[in-house]
């Protein structure tokens, strides 16, 4: 099957990032949550999933962000989306509001920022 979607880990510090490319939707969601979810390990302060190259994004990829987000704060990690203004899925996710549940940042350094310094002073 083929997934229509990339997963790009990068390495940025402590914190995980992963970079996705193409679609995302009910087809590979399960697939992308295993691959986000291995791709933090267990003594990371969070993971930032870079959505700049992300084409399309349905509710089901929109469902998974929040799960992940919730999933890893239960384990007292941080998650957080990268959506530049230009990226292609970044009126899907204003629309939705996402940022309301997931912090949204315009680039990756400013994610990493922002999970390094909500671990630190927390």
């Amino acid at each position: 099957m083929q997934q229509r979607i990339t997963i790009e880990p990068r390495e940025n510090h402590s914190v995980g990032v992963v970079g996705l490319r193409g679609e995302l939707d009910l087809s590979n969601v399960q697939y992308v949550e295993d691959s986000l979810l291995e791709h933090v390990g267990d003594d990371a302060p969070g993971l930032v999933a870079d959505l700049a190259d992300l084409s399309y994004v349905d509710s089901a990829g929109i469902r998974l962000f929040v799960e992940v987000s919730e999933r890893l704060h239960r384990n007292r990690q941080a998650f957080a989306l990268v959506v530049p203004a230009a990226a292609p899925i970044s009126r899907t996710i204003s629309i939705v509001k996402l940022d309301l549940l997931v912090p949204v940042h315009q680039t990756v350094e400013d994610a990493v920022e922002g999970i390094v310094a909500s671990t630190t002073s927390g």
